[in-house]
């Protein structure tokens, strides 16, 4: 028993402040929450051996829940939708206070605009700082479907309020609520008289403060606490500060009622008899405790308060500090990890924007060297330096990848990966201040998945006869394919910063381009006829591949369909033969497929040929040069 009256008193000390304000945003009517949390102290008090061990709120909690439940079956409460002014609380530091009124009202002002189910599951989840498994057992409901509500009551608020999800659930968390009528101290004291009149005790007796005293002069007691703090509730009545003084008790036997508290009737002491001296006494004394627990944890508040503002001040300084790192470290990291290869640490641990800077750099070093070359101008020396120091820079990244990607491609397949494509194209359009929107992250993201199942189905279909120019023919077409795919996604400030019309596409000057794989392993067959250039490459096929005369006697027909497959060719300056288009390598790479295929067929080869021509990895690239 007396364990059970212990953890009553500390229920009476700990949970009347938060047992208001969870019926106040429940209930938005002050008399009608003075009431529930009154009847749950008196649930409480009836039965005090179901009050847990040590923290006793969440169990309480359900308690003023279910409490708060019944009072608005038998009254609706008029909320702040319906036109009531938000009061303001009292006690608070004026600027701070004005600050917090004109903020609350437009939060609760939002709160009550919500539906009803979903506005009481925010409040006792994000309001009252209830786990969704107790919100649910006070509002008799499933877990789950509190949780639902929560999240659509949050979704609604944060497209009203326009706040994030965390600033959203901070301002509820210390949203604050009018007090109680009286204020807590008065409160508390009513709380508490109506409460320890139905305690359960031997003999009559009632505790009070730590004291057992008889159940006549408990209710005297509390009645003169109640009107020394100039207010009391008792049973939902208000006891007005101006009440008559309290006269003696009747001395015949009866019944003293008022509101939910009942006494069985004895006689009671005189008034001027010790045992009510006694009693005063005491009640004056709990009173004064209470005024100065009051005083004093209204020092500790505000001294939280400070210390709170202190706080978030000192993390918005952090925060703009740390602001610019948080920003180089996005930069540093990559937008897209799709596919297979987006799982490599290479990828997630390259450094974008230092990539994205040196691709920059090498970029305008290769115009310089085409504009000098176009002018018969002798490029300058730091444009190769430039050039030389930037490469290096990039290679870190392909040292680290190489070998890692699927590539039929001896050089470059790496780079010409989309998701290394899509990296530095977010990246440079990054430090340019025109970033990629999600909509355009989303998009190129699928563009990404997709090649990677096109590029594996391609790669799962070959065997051991598939020629290694046809594999870097397929993969050449794929990443073209999802490099134009992209590009067509940026808007037009975004599409100029990435794509350079004059060198579009031409191989050796734009650094983006799929022909990058291919300009270091494909020979380069020049001449001023085509008959001249059919003659190099038949010279080019019997050094490539060691054939005898009489292999070579047998060339003509398919260095024939080689050519016709490329004919027309476009003539071009002898200085620019190494720079094709995309697609006059694309259409050599088919060219040179019909070509080893034919030569296969007909050749009769030994296996080392063999084996020579199904591995070689260049193209033959016909350039008519004048």
């Amino acid at each position: 028993m007396q364990d059970s009256q212990s953890r009553l008193e500390r229920l009476f000390e700990t949970a009347h402040e938060r047992a208001w304000r969870l019926a106040y945003s429940l209930l938005r009517e002050s008399h009608t929450a003075f009431d529930c949390v009154q009847q749950a102290y008196l649930v409480a008090a009836k039965n005090p051996g179901r009050i847990p061990d040590g923290d006793a709120w969440p169990w309480f909690a359900v308690v003023v829940g279910f409490e708060a439940r019944n009072m608005r079956r038998k009254k609706r409460p008029v909320t702040n939708a319906e036109g009531v002014q938000v009061e303001k609380p009292h006690g608070d530091v004026p600027g701070l206070a004005a600050q917090r009124e004109d903020d609350s009202r437009v939060l609760w002002q939002v709160l009550d605009s919500l539906p009803q189910e979903e506005r009481e599951a925010i409040v006792l989840t994000h309001v009252n700082g209830l786990t969704h498994a107790q919100a649910s057992q006070a509002l008799g409901l499933p877990e789950k479907t509190v949780s639902s509500q929560v999240a659509r009551g949050m979704e609604r608020l944060r497209g009203k309020l326009k706040s994030r999800q965390d600033e959203l659930g901070a301002m509820l968390a210390v949203l604050p609520v009018v007090e109680p009528p009286g204020g807590y101290e008065a409160a508390a004291a009513a709380w508490k008289a109506a409460a320890v009149s139905v305690i359960p005790v031997a003999s009559g007796a009632a505790i009070v403060g730590g004291a057992v005293m008889g159940k006549y002069v408990l209710v005297a007691a509390c009645v003169v606490v109640a009107l020394a703090l100039g207010v009391g509730m008792v049973g939902g009545y208000s006891l007005k500060t101006n009440a008559e003084p309290v006269r003696d008790f009747p001395r015949q036997q009866s019944e003293v009622k008022s509101g939910n508290i009942e006494v069985p009737a004895q006689d009671p002491a005189p008034a001027t008899s010790p045992a009510n001296d006694s009693a005063l006494k005491q009640a004056r004394k709990e009173r004064d405790d209470a005024r100065a627990e009051a005083d004093a944890m209204k020092k500790r508040s505000d001294a939280m308060e400070k210390e709170r503002s202190d706080v978030a001040r000192e993390n918005e300084r952090l925060k703009a500090e740390l602001q610019p790192y948080r920003e180089a470290a996005a930069l540093r990291g990559p937008t897209f990890t799709f596919g297979e290869s987006g799982k490599l640490e290479a990828i997630r641990e390259a450094d974008w924007k230092e990539m994205a800077q040196a691709d920059a750099v090498i970029q305008q070093c290769l115009i310089m060297i085409y504009e000098c070359g176009q002018k018969g101008e002798p490029v300058p020396d730091q444009v190769y330096i430039d050039l030389q120091e930037n490469t290096e820079k990039m290679r870190k990244y392909e040292y680290r990848t190489i070998r890692k990607m699927p590539t039929a491609a001896e050089h470059n397949g790496e780079l010409t990966h989309p998701i290394s494509m899509a990296n530095l194209l977010a990246t440079t359009l990054k430090l340019a201040g025109k970033p990629l929107s999600q909509s355009q992250v989303t998009s190129i993201n699928a563009l990404g998945e997709q090649f990677d199942a096109d590029f594996a189905k391609l790669r799962a279909a070959y065997t051991e006869k598939t020629l290694r120019t046809q594999k870097m023919l397929d993969e050449y077409l794929l990443k073209d394919k999802f490099r134009d795919a992209m590009l067509a996604l940026l808007d037009a400030d975004q599409y100029a910063l990435v794509v350079v019309p004059a060198v579009f596409k031409v191989a050796g000057l734009d650094l983006h381009d799929v022909s990058l794989m291919i300009i270091h392993t494909s020979p380069i067959i020049t001449g001023d006829t085509t008959a001249k250039i059919s003659t190099k490459l038949q010279d080019v096929l019997r050094k490539r591949y060691e054939l005898s005369a009489e292999q070579e006697a047998q060339l003509a027909t398919a260095i024939d369909g080689w050519m016709q497959d490329l004919t027309p060719l476009t003539p071009c300056a002898k200085n620019m033969a190494r720079n094709y288009t995309c697609a006059q390598g694309a259409q050599a790479g088919a060219a040179t497929v019909r070509l080893q295929t034919e030569m296969l067929n007909v050749l009769s080869l030994t296996e080392d040929q063999r084996k020579k021509i199904l591995n070689d990895n260049g193209f033959f690239i016909p350039r008519l040069v004048h």
